[in-house]
């Protein structure tokens, strides 16, 4: 502002009065300030920035952090009043306490409630010039903070208290009649409120919401289960309720508090781009939108010390465009931290999203590969050749780093006697050969990266056994070599296996755990032979299977991998 003025003024326009009069009287109030840095800090605080979390303390913790960081900015002066310290802003109207899923987002909420009600008295729309009427005493309560000395009247606050908390009463007694409380139920209503903490963002942010909701929303939503809250409050009207939990109802909640340029940045956890019940989730952030996604393993690093989740950032631009990218799976080492962001990089997966599934894609060399499978094996996919028949195959739900797969059982007794566990799966096939030829591919470092992109990265479910695969086929050819290394690899992965002895305590009662432990990391060469194989079958070049032996390698093989265990 300061330079557009200067530039006026040594022009030939320099005279005209109109021109850039804005600039010329935000420049006037900085003189009031201690300094200009001080006073764009403050605007910003009061002007700005808006939020709500459920915890009183969040939100007390939240105003002192942007109290401190304005302090922040001022040199104390002992000639001045005050040490020339101006009144911090109040910004109770701006940090708020509440509960953002339970109350009216936008007017449009509020009119449907009086329609399914035949609101004969207009009393949604008396609402709404009342919710109008006090937004503009809040700009005036926030413009005196930026003018003069900053100081507002107590009893204008406590007026603007007084209305605010009318029309929040009001806005209660309809949603609670939708939740089924009555208002003369007195306890029964107190109580409703003090546990479902109602916040109505259409009177809270009046004018935000009617000039079409905000620029940019970004938050770290709870991964708590909704069943876990529902015995202190309920949700109604979200259409991800199926997903069970609030983070997907706070993002769900964060599209519709957007303007129709705004931007979204949420992390939330890897299943909100994995898990089939987050379909919907997906298809909210996805719809009519730009979406970034990056993911993050909780190994050997990861993004928050302590928990232990995987995680994908998602930033989401609601410009109707519609389009996905995405970026591989990072592991990384704690050291590389500061680098992690810096060196992002996102491809392009907008016709690669499935139903439910956003690969994390590292770039299109994968896609490539994957492509390629998907185009030989047409609609043959690995679960569809799995049966009740007599060939069996067993594998670890749980994945770490390696894919533990097996046609025996693992010794896993207790006191002497085999016991199933849900950690082993069992898959049976038609014929040996196929048996084989599952287990070789599942082994593969081909399959390990195929489940990296698409899965959880946790466990196996049955949408990973979707891998793109003709098992006849792949028999009818190669058939004699992938049983020569099935029988490889089993005898070398069962040489180096160790069988481990327990005692446990539970339940008032001792007993002896044996339990055989794998290392597949071990076995790489048969692995990567393996993969030779399903190059010839697949059609890859010498750079792809390359790629393939080599992905994710440094992790896979190096020390973080040496606790097999935990898998």
């Amino acid at each position: 502002m300061e330079a557009f003025v200067a530039d006026l003024e040594r022009s030939a326009e320099g005279h005209a009065p109109k021109k850039f009069e804005d600039f010329k009287a935000t420049l006037t109030k900085v003189g009031a300030h201690p300094n200009a840095r001080y006073f764009a800090l403050k605007s910003i605080i009061l002007n700005n920035l808006f939020g709500v979390d459920i915890m009183e303390e969040a939100v007390e913790i939240c105003k002192l952090r942007l109290f401190l960081e304005l302090a922040a900015q001022v040199e104390p002066d002992t000639i001045k009043e005050n040490l020339g310290i101006e009144p911090l802003p109040d910004i109770d109207f701006n940090i708020r306490a509440g509960n953002t899923l339970v109350g009216y987002a936008n007017y449009d909420e509020v009119k449907t409630v009086g329609a399914s009600k035949l609101d004969l008295d207009n009393a949604m729309e008396k609402i709404g010039v009342r919710a109008a009427d006090l937004q503009e005493t809040f700009d005036l309560f926030r413009r005196r903070q930026t003018e003069g000395d900053g100081s507002v009247p107590v009893e204008q606050k406590l007026e603007l208290r007084q209305r605010l908390k009318a029309l929040e009463d009001e806005l209660n007694h309809h949603l609670a009649a939708e939740h089924g409380v009555k208002i003369s139920e007195k306890s029964i209503y107190a109580k409703w409120v003090k546990t479902h903490q109602p916040f109505h963002w259409f009177v809270e942010f009046y004018g935000i919401m009617t000039a079409g909701g905000f620029d940019v929303i970004i938050g770290n939503p709870p991964y708590v289960e909704y069943p876990k809250v529902q015995s202190n409050y309920r949700v109604l009207g979200f259409v991800t309720l199926p997903t069970n939990n609030l983070f997907a109802l706070v993002a769900e909640r964060s599209r519709a508090l957007l303007n129709r340029v705004g931007r979204i940045g949420l992390i939330l956890p890897n299943s909100s781009v994995s898990a089939e019940k987050m379909r919907p989730l997906q298809q909210i952030l996805l719809s009519n939108a730009r979406c970034w996604i990056s993911n993050y393993a909780w190994r050997p690093s990861k993004l928050f010390e302590g928990a232990n989740m995987l995680l994908a950032i998602w930033i989401v631009c609601q410009d109707n465009l519609g389009a996905c990218f995405s970026t591989r799976y990072h592991r990384w080492s704690a050291e590389f931290r500061d680098h992690l962001f810096p060196t992002l990089q996102y491809s392009e997966v907008s016709a690669l999203v499935s139903d439910f599934r956003i690969p994390k894609l590292p770039d299109q060399v994968a896609a490539r590969i994957f492509e390629k499978c998907r185009t030989l094996a047409g609609t043959h996919t690995l679960n569809r050749f799995v049966t009740t028949g007599r060939n069996k195959l067993y594998y670890f739900r749980a994945v770490l780093y390696w894919f533990k797969v097996l046609i025996k059982p693992p010794v896993m007794e207790e006191d002497g006697i085999q016991t199933p566990t849900g950690e082993m799966k069992e898959l049976g096939f038609d014929s040996k050969a196929e048996r084989d030829a599952a287990l070789c591919l599942m082994a593969s470092n081909l399959f390990a990266m195929n489940y990296v992109i698409w899965s959880s990265c946790q466990v196996v479910n049955s949408p990973d056994l979707m891998f793109p695969v003709n098992l006849k086929t792949l028999t009818d050819i190669f058939g004699e070599k992938i049983s020569e290394l099935a029988n490889h690899l089993m005898k070398d992965v069962h040489g180096r296996s160790k069988i481990q002895t327990r005692q446990y305590s539970a339940r008032s009662r001792t007993f002896t755990m044996r339990k055989q432990y794998f290392f597949f990391k071990e076995s790489k060469s048969i692995i990567d032979d393996i993969d030779q194989v399903l190059a010839q079958h697949y059609g890859f070049t010498e750079q792809e299977l390359d790629y393939i032996i080599n992905y994710d390698i440094k992790y896979r093989l190096g020390q973080e991998a040496e606790n097999e265990e935990d898998e």
